[in-house]
């Protein structure tokens, strides 16, 4: 996929450096076999060409089904997985040519908040330990007296009292545990925060009180947000500009409404049709129809030529097997952009069910 410009890229207005640039993103992960040698017989292309760009203070949203690509991308903007290709620049610096002294630094003006809040802290140690360790590492806030106000000052701006420190992650509910990961992911005074589903593993009643805790923290922070999920209401609530990924790609990218009001990929508009209604207020009219798609989602190790959704998309030609369409401004809304030859705005409605769309 050709690296769009940052002009194509950048919501409308924008000018300037922005703080986060990911140019034509690959990610991919090889496939070993059986027998002793583990020879690699194949590859899992997980992030195939992503291109996006993200401003301070700003929250871009990113969804799609299970395996798009989704979390693979925040992990490798961060580097927790380093790209086979392209380019992650963060405040001008290309975080993937970094020697690993330099990347260290650079870690702490970007951070992640993992999904399972369960599973991302260390059952041994206390919270003081486990939203101190990041200071330790970095050596910030002096000595351990030092830190330990910084945590107490951490734990009650995520709405905890600074007693909780002392006790242990299986002490805490699944909303209380996120609320210190969201802590610890703030311990270094960062500018960009990587949210990898930080709503998904917890219940529905929580769920409001996290998002809004994370609205909060922007605001008060100038904090800007990569937040992957696939839930469809969180992120229209929370989210500035929506990129959708299908299979390891950016299929269409925009402002937020746009986006949910009028979506141009037909995928976008299955995904949107196949939402619960309660999800999408003020959404497309009901009196639109859902879109139903056949098929399965193609194996990442082996996907379609030309355009990744054909194989399930009604409008499918030759060209689309033939031709990969670049993600590009297509007669939409300004800023809207989108990788399909025969995009147009479709109204969809909100179903009653997420089966809509079926593997």
């Amino acid at each position: 996929m050709s690296v769009q410009s940052t002009a194509e890229l950048s919501a409308p207005g924008d000018q300037g450096r922005h703080l986060l640039e990911v140019r034509d993103l690959v990610m991919e992960f090889p496939v070993r076999g059986g027998g002793v040698l583990r020879r690699v017989v194949g590859t899992v292309e997980a992030v195939s060409g992503v291109s996006f760009t993200l401003d301070a203070g700003e929250t871009l949203g990113v969804v799609g089904e299970s395996g798009c690509g989704k979390s693979t991308t925040g992990r490798a903007i961060l580097q927790l997985h380093t790209p086979t290709s392209g380019e992650v620049v963060f405040d001008g610096r290309d975080l993937t040519t970094m020697s690993k002294d330099d990347l260290r630094a650079a870690r702490r003006d970007v951070q992640i908040v993992f999904q399972d809040p369960y599973a991302s802290l260390n059952p041994r140690m206390p919270i003081n330990d486990i939203i101190g360790e990041p200071m330790v590492i970095h050596g910030l806030h002096g000595d351990a007296a030092g830190r330990r106000a910084k945590v107490a000052e951490l734990l009650t701006l995520v709405g905890l009292s600074p007693e909780h420190g002392n006790r242990y992650p299986h002490e805490f509910s699944g909303g209380q545990r996120q609320r210190v990961g969201i802590a610890r992911a703030l311990a270094l005074e960062p500018r960009l925060l990587i949210l990898d589903e930080p709503v998904s593993a917890l219940d529905v009643s929580v769920q409001a009180s996290v998002v809004n805790l994370l609205e909060e923290l922007q605001e008060r922070l100038d904090l800007a947000y990569v937040f992957i999920a696939h839930d469809l209401s969180i992120v229209r609530h929370i989210s500035d500009r929506v990129a959708v990924m299908y299979l390891g790609r950016i299929v269409e990218i925009g402002d937020r409404d746009t986006i949910y009001d009028g979506a141009m990929h037909p995928y976008t508009q299955a995904l949107l049709s196949a939402a619960p209604s309660g999800d999408l207020t003020a959404g497309p009219s009901d009196k639109t129809e859902r879109i139903m798609l056949d098929g399965d989602v193609p194996s990442p190790m082996d996907p379609p030529s030309g355009c990744r959704f054909r194989t399930r998309c009604w409008k499918a030609e030759d060209v689309c097997a033939e031709e990969q369409p670049g993600l590009v401004h297509r007669g939409g809304a300004p800023g809207q952009l989108v990788a399909c030859h025969f995009a147009e705005v479709r109204p969809v409605a909100a179903g009653s069910g997420t089966d809509a769309v079926r593997g």
